[in-house]
């Protein structure tokens, strides 16, 4: 996340300014935030008496000076930090402003701007007062107070456990517009702050994706989450990789919880697996042809066809099959086979525990699909191998995973919906594109999906949605993301129009918007790319 440092003075004299309460608005530049507060929570008056120099007076905003210092305001340069508190109105207001070092205001002790900093509505806002007085108040924690908003992005601020603590309390303040997600990723948060969310979620808390990854949680943090997500019903994702839990702790968290739980990340192949040279990556590419076949086609059993999410259920597949066939050789004549399996494992391992779920009906179906080929028991033997097999990676997320995340943060419509469907499902199939991580194919969809307006595929206007991606994504655009979308561009035209393909005839319906007959535009390199997502933002 961008922070703003303070604004630079002409001394270290001057740099080591801190906050001033002060009045007069009208003679100041308007304040940059201002937020209403709960009277029955705080109480001002002693508040502005925990500094012997200043107190407010109710319904001004001019200050009034007590104790024995006289002090010309005249001869002090205009202030550069100012929180001005209302006791009529219960307002605070914050200016980035900075008074002189020899100001004797800076003589009130640390309560006082302790407790203005914990009443500022947002971490960034505390970060910046934090970062301009820091070298008159060393000692200010930012992270104390929870905070009156709260953005769904929250990742990467070093919030500790004491910041995520201070975000539970936030999460059960009334004062607070519900959350629908929530990203607390590489926030060095521990054992005490997993179990402070642990209970807001427990109490009901409305979140329906929270993201815990790259943290310190052990395995007590991780048993209070798993008694959270057995009681919790609105929450439906939850991203705990990367954390120092143990295999016994997430088996606990996995079979308590009604919800996905993603326990390990979904990265890239840094060698590809020689299956995926299997004659030049075409087996590969007609195996998966095949899968998405059988998944769209009818007659499904309910208890496959009534899955929440088809084609989640789909990429899970196509993602248990890298995954098996990455660690063990590879024998022709079980391709059909491993493929059916991992999709009754798919169906089995990600249906909530509030559902049940006939996988006798399912495997019946699948080995009627392969005409016989496989009776249903030899369908959920392979079903256990890979499973078995996989262990904790079946709870990995997929790119379509993240391309419904990314979506959300940057607007969609129904036919952008399905043009970055049809070119997750175009990347998938082709071998090249296991070299990327899936979140960066997910992105390079989403970017592209965006730019084919004059073929008639509209999106949603979401104001910074560049910004709101690339806080998602923590990705390095030129090395990384640009690449990636310059050749997914030129996949897009190589495809185009070969009707063969089981995936074209599929993006071809009329339910799917017929994308796959949207003309691509012509390839890009990686610089155009690079200028596109660095472009201001519309």
């Amino acid at each position: 996340m961008e922070h703003h440092d303070s604004p630079s003075h002409s001394s270290d004299e001057q740099a080591a300014d801190s906050v001033w309460m002060s009045g007069t608005p009208t003679s100041r530049v308007a304040p940059t935030s201002c937020f209403e507060l709960d009277e029955a929570k705080l109480d001002f008056q002693s508040i502005c008496l925990k500094c012997p120099i200043l107190m407010t007076n109710p319904g001004t905003w001019s200050p009034t000076m007590q104790g024995t210092q006289n002090i010309d305001m005249e001869q002090h340069q205009p202030a550069r930090n100012m929180v001005a508190v209302d006791l009529q109105t219960n307002t605070v207001k914050w200016e980035m402003q900075a008074p002189t070092r020899s100001s004797p205001l800076l003589e009130a002790p640390l309560e006082l701007p302790q407790t203005i900093m914990d009443l500022l509505p947002t971490f960034e806002d505390r970060i910046r007062m934090c970062r301009t007085c820091k070298l008159a108040y060393c000692c200010l924690e930012w992270r104390l107070g929870p905070p009156l908003e709260l953005n769904e992005e929250m990742s990467n601020l070093n919030l500790k456990d004491i910041g995520a603590q201070a975000v539970a309390l936030s999460l059960v303040t009334p004062l607070r517009a519900p959350l629908g997600e929530l990203a607390l990723g590489n926030n060095g948060i521990g054992n005490d702050g997993a179990t402070a969310i642990s209970k807001v979620l427990i109490a009901g808390c409305s979140l329906r994706r929270l993201s815990l990854r790259d943290n310190s949680i052990g395995d007590s943090g991780v048993q209070a989450l798993a008694l959270a997500l057995a009681t919790n019903t609105p929450l439906q994702e939850l991203d705990i990789w990367n954390n120092p839990m143990s295999s016994a702790s997430k088996a606990a968290l996995l079979a308590s919880a009604r919800c996905k739980v993603f326990i390990e990340p979904g990265v890239p192949m840094v060698q590809p697996a020689p299956w995926l040279r299997l004659a030049g990556g075409r087996l590969r590419a007609v195996l998966f042809e095949w899968i998405s076949q059988v998944h769209t086609g009818g007659h499904a059993p309910v208890a496959l066809d009534g899955h929440d999410d088809p084609q989640d259920l789909l990429f899970r597949t196509f993602c248990h099959l890298d995954t098996y066939f990455s660690c063990r050789p590879v024998r022709n004549s079980e391709l059909q086979l491993m493929g059916v399996a991992c999709t009754l494992a798919a169906s089995v391992v990600h249906v909530p525990r509030t559902r049940n779920h006939n996988h006798e009906e399912v495997a019946a179906w699948l080995s009627f699909v392969l005409d016989g080929a496989c009776t249903p028991q030899e369908i959920k033997q392979a079903a256990k191998r890979v499973m078995t097999q996989l262990g904790h990676q079946m709870h990995q997320p997929t790119v379509y995973t993240f391309l419904r995340r990314y979506l959300r943060k940057t607007g969609w419509t129904q036919e952008s919906f399905s043009l970055a469907n049809y070119l997750i499902e175009l990347a998938v199939m082709d071998g090249a594109f296991c070299q990327y991580a899936p979140q960066v194919v997910a992105a390079a969809a989403t970017i592209l999906s965006r730019q084919y307006v004059a073929q008639g595929i509209s999106f949603q206007s979401v104001p910074d949605w560049r910004t709101k991606l690339l806080k998602c994504l923590r990705l390095d655009v030129v090395s990384e993301l640009a690449p990636c979308a310059a050749a997914l561009s030129k996949l897009h035209v190589a495809v185009h129009g070969r009707s063969h393909r089981f995936v074209n005839k599929k993006y071809m319906w009329s339910r799917l918007h017929s994308v796959a007959k949207v003309k691509p535009n012509p390839p890009a390199d990686a610089s155009h790319f690079v200028a596109f997502i660095n472009a201001e933002a519309d």
